[in-house]
């Protein structure tokens, strides 16, 4: 497997409020996604984020749980001295981490200071999740702005695929065989 582009796979972007987080009070997100794989990989998180003005550096970090402050499966972290002081959308690269199709997931935000404000949306909600407040309760009919990335697998949609093991055949199937030219030979030996 290997990361493309990532295919976006939920995206809510719709912006008619925010939500502020600071030192202990984070904001989440449940999310269910079926790939119809069984399961699929991610890769990245985007939040639409900005940083009140004046405030000293902190860290935003955002991870991947089983439930509001459960089991933390992943995590990414942003500077504060990356952010700024209106709405931009930030990408948290997550390390892949194969999730079950039709499972709930949550995305949990939290910082070390203050005063992160958060894009949030109660207009078309997103029908796999709802947004969390800070003690984890639901917030029917809203969501956080974000949008989530799978791993999307080299071997879709592949056009050609040469392995080298033995000669220069395509192995995808498509019949783009090479030609080894001037004396070259690919060593089969290991070692």
């Amino acid at each position: 497997y290997g990361r493309l582009d990532g295919t976006t796979i939920i995206e809510q972007t719709a912006i008619t409020g925010d939500v502020q987080i600071q030192a202990g009070d984070d904001a989440g997100q449940t999310f269910t996604y079926t790939s119809g794989d069984g399961t699929y990989r991610l890769a990245e998180v985007g939040l639409t984020l900005y940083e009140e003005s004046g405030q000293p550096f902190q860290t935003v970090t955002l991870t991947i749980r089983d439930s509001f402050n459960g089991t933390i499966l992943t995590s990414a972290s942003i500077d504060s001295n990356e952010m700024t002081t209106s709405f931009a959308e930030y990408t948290f690269d997550v390390a892949d981490i194969t999730l079950n199709d039709g499972q709930e997931y949550v995305i949990q935000v939290e910082t070390t200071g203050s005063k992160i404000r958060i894009g949030r949306s109660s207009s078309d909600p997103y029908a796999g999740g709802t947004r969390l407040n800070t003690g984890g309760n639901v917030q029917n009919n809203e969501d956080l702005t974000f949008r989530i990335n799978r791993v999307t697998n080299f071997t879709s949609n592949l056009v050609l695929h040469h392995t080298f093991d033995t000669d220069a055949s395509d192995s995808s199937g498509n019949n783009y065989d090479g030609t080894l030219q001037n004396g070259a030979s690919i060593n089969t030996t290991s070692g």
